[in-house]
């Protein structure tokens, strides 16, 4: 049995205005223009259409969800604990939706953390911006461990 991750760093945030909160940050006109490349990504890429969306509930995100798949909108669930989220947290997400194809938009260092404790061989540049990595997993038996059968970044 396969399965398929999508690991997607929201698009380039604003800077923090003073006393603004983190979680509060838009997006930047670059960001924006990330979004309309994702877009283009995805619509050429059908194959990659998730069954569920996992987006934390940062502004930031939410925007990238919003500016650049807004057709995946009704397949998902913003999740306040994946901002700021430890890679055990993002892990025990991946797990619970093993069985579908899953889109999980989300920050850094928490998705970058991720690949390094999931991949032998992490990818040596970091994830910026608007960064998508896709996560082939699959069981070498019924029941037996997930385990990384190919990846893209």
């Amino acid at each position: 049995m396969s399965t398929q991750v999508l690991l997607l760093r929201h698009a380039q945030a604003l800077q923090a205005h003073s006393g603004q909160a983190d979680i509060d940050r838009g997006l930047s006109p670059s960001g924006l223009t990330q979004c309309e490349r994702l877009q283009q990504h995805f619509l050429q890429h059908t194959d990659l259409a998730p069954q569920v969306v996992l987006c934390s509930t940062a502004k930031r995100t939410r925007e990238t969800l919003l500016h650049a798949l807004p057709q995946w909108l009704s397949r998902c669930r913003f999740e306040t604990s994946i901002y700021a989220a430890t890679p055990a947290t993002l892990l025990r997400w991946l797990l619970r939706y093993q069985h579908q194809r899953l889109l999980l938009v989300g920050h850094n260092p928490g998705l970058e953390q991720l690949l390094t404790l999931l991949l032998v061989h992490p990818p040596a540049a970091p994830m910026r911006p608007a960064s998508l990595c896709h996560l082939r997993l699959q069981r070498a038996e019924p029941g037996g461990a997930l385990q990384i059968s190919s990846w893209t970044f």
